[in-house]
């Protein structure tokens, strides 16, 4: 439906209605003020899918609307089997991820159908293509719609990647008024044993369609043992299940998120993770008093954390700037009394020997390539957020660093890893708050905790 009105129908803002005003083509009378649209000069429509059959289904029902609908009646189509023509000009027509031929376009309008399929490389460029198209025309002013199931986390299907822009979009991370998200989805709580229970969220997910979905047949698929509850979860109740190797809970996570500004002179521990290419670089900071964490700096290529566009490996390499790491490192040591920094030494060797000469006793090499001291360290900050022993700042990277990281068995336990390699998803600030924590632990247990005396009591 909107496909065909937005190749057809009035659907762009003209100017607002006088009194009397009549449309040409029903003759519907406006009232005064009421606003009026015109149509799209020579439209140019995509409906597009993960393959050749799913593209047909959108166009399909599109074609077969605007073959026997009012619109066959008022509008001069030609409605074929692959392709709608609007005399005067404009088109409407299914595409795959083949469609290579389409960069270049002037798209007014696409439907992105079943994104949460689109995991390949070639559609996930096919995506990032015609979101550039969509923008050429500025006066037809087009848009995207996206319709998907919820996706499966960690498979950077496009779906999750447009979902992730918009919460950076909620957290203030990013800014971009174009976004609109529509997500609906059952209660987190629904118990999908109690049939009843079951019923009333499928209802709910469902609407008005829920009139005409077999939500009995529905509820059987759920009491076969045979299926997966994550896959049901995600399939009918549209709800995103989090991968079952994540290594920090969110909502633990989010239950110690305890805004605290931590004043200069406090004695803290710092942590750091750094990178040189492409992988973030991160300086977390550990009050040693309280065990709150906070962000010193995280350094990550800002233009491409919109991870559709790094999805399509369509944007050059990206080099942190060294210089700006070592003014933070500075500064750091500089406002509070650093009683130990523990840093990764990967690619940063250079730089640690310079700040080991400088703060002798307090720079320690920390390789976080050591399996079973890296256990240990991932074992005391996860149990200290999962006990509330441990706080933090709240800080949208930090969290989202945190929740990306991904749980890898080892002999001696678990380390975090990202979902998969050169993934975008960044995991290098998880580390250093790790390594802070841990710095901290140590420099508790060798008795270097003084507190500075304030008025500030930590609850």
């Amino acid at each position: 439906m909107l496909a065909g009105g937005e190749l057809c129908g009035p659907v762009r803002f003209d100017h607002y209605a006088d009194a009397g005003e009549t449309c040409p083509l029903t003759g519907y009378v406006f009232t005064a003020g009421e606003p009026v649209g015109h149509p799209i000069t020579a439209p140019e429509i995509l409906c597009i899918a993960t393959e050749e059959g799913q593209a047909g289904f959108v166009y399909q029902a599109a074609r077969y609307m605007l073959r026997h609908g009012e619109a066959a009646n008022s509008y001069p189509i030609d409605a074929g089997i692959t392709r709608t023509y609007l005399d005067g000009g404009g088109s409407l027509e299914p595409v795959t991820a083949a469609a290579n031929s389409k960069d270049g376009g002037k798209s007014t309008f696409v439907v992105a159908d079943e994104t949460h399929h689109w995991v390949s490389r070639e559609l996930r460029s096919l995506h990032a293509m015609v979101k550039r198209n969509i923008v050429k025309r500025r006066t037809a002013d087009g848009w995207m719609l996206e319709t998907s199931t919820a996706f499966e986390p960690g498979e950077m299907s496009v779906a999750e990647a447009s979902l992730d822009v918009w919460k950076m979009i909620e957290s203030g991370e990013l800014v971009d008024p174009t976004l609109l998200v529509d997500h609906r989805q059952a209660p987190e709580d629904t118990d999908i044993h109690e049939p009843s229970a079951l019923r009333a969220a499928l209802v709910s997910v469902y609407g008005e369609a829920a009139s005409w979905t077999n939500v009995d047949g529905i509820i059987a698929e759920f009491a076969d043992p045979a299926t997966d509850e994550a896959d049901n979860r995600r399939y009918w109740l549209n709800q995103v299940v989090r991968a079952t190797d994540q290594w920090m809970d969110s909502a633990a996570w989010d239950a110690v998120s305890f805004p605290h500004e931590v004043e200069d002179g406090t004695q803290i521990t710092l942590g750091f993770d750094g990178s040189i290419r492409d992988d973030a670089t991160a300086l977390i900071g550990c009050e040693l008093e309280t065990g709150h964490l906070f962000p010193i700096e995280i350094w990550e290529r800002k233009d491409t954390r919109d991870l559709r566009t790094i999805a399509a490996n369509d944007a050059p390499q990206w080099e942190v700037d060294r210089r700006a790491v070592d003014a933070a490192v500075h500064d750091a040591m500089t406002r509070y009394r650093v009683a130990r920094m523990y840093a990764d030494n990967w690619q940063w060797q250079d730089a640690l020997d310079r700040w080991g000469a400088e703060w002798p006793k307090v720079v320690v090499s920390w390789p976080t390539n050591r399996e079973r001291a890296m256990v240990h360290a991932l074992e005391r900050v996860h149990t200290a957020v999962t006990t509330r022993e441990c706080t933090h700042a709240g800080d949208p990277q930090l969290t989202r660093h945190v929740l990306n990281a991904r749980r890898r068995p080892v002999r001696a336990g678990h380390v975090i890893t990202k979902d998969r390699h050169n993934s975008p998803r960044k995991i290098d600030a998880a580390v250093a708050a790790t390594l802070a924590y841990e710095a901290r632990a140590d420099a508790i247990a060798a008795g270097e905790l003084r507190p500075k005396r304030s008025g500030f009591a930590f609850l």
